[in-house]
């Protein structure tokens, strides 16, 4: 429904599965700088295989990366919020959301661009 929504608003959405894929795909060009562009916003969900989204963030952040990142989690409290925005969350939304929320918030973080931005999802199943 994320990536679905987001391509319709003109982001080009790469869909990882698990904490290990979007590390792979993000890793490649922030820790090894492969040459390939880091996506420009990454969106995770807080609980998926491998590695948890706070993970990932926190993994980043530490390699001085300054992606947007947003976190989704159905099992958040106000705890968990702070803790996430202390990580460097960009913004943290609690299942159920409304999905034009999201919208807004991600155009808010990304800067005009002529070309479409290269987004990131990261779910679990």
């Amino acid at each position: 429904m994320i990536a679905t929504a987001l391509r319709q608003d003109g982001y080009e959405v790469i869909e990882a599965k698990s904490g290990a894929e979007l590390l792979d795909y993000v890793g490649a060009s922030v820790l090894f700088q492969d040459g390939s562009p880091p996506p420009d916003c990454i969106v995770s969900d807080i609980r998926m295989p491998g590695f948890t989204g706070t993970g990932v963030l926190a993994g980043l952040r530490d390699t001085g990366c300054d992606t947007p990142f947003v976190i989704i989690t159905a099992f958040g409290t106000d705890e968990s919020r702070e803790e996430a925005h202390r990580m460097g969350a960009d913004a943290v939304f609690h299942k159920p959301f409304d999905i034009d929320d999201l919208r807004t918030v991600v155009r808010n973080l990304l800067p005009r661009r002529t070309s479409p931005p290269r987004m990131n999802t990261n779910r679990s199943d």
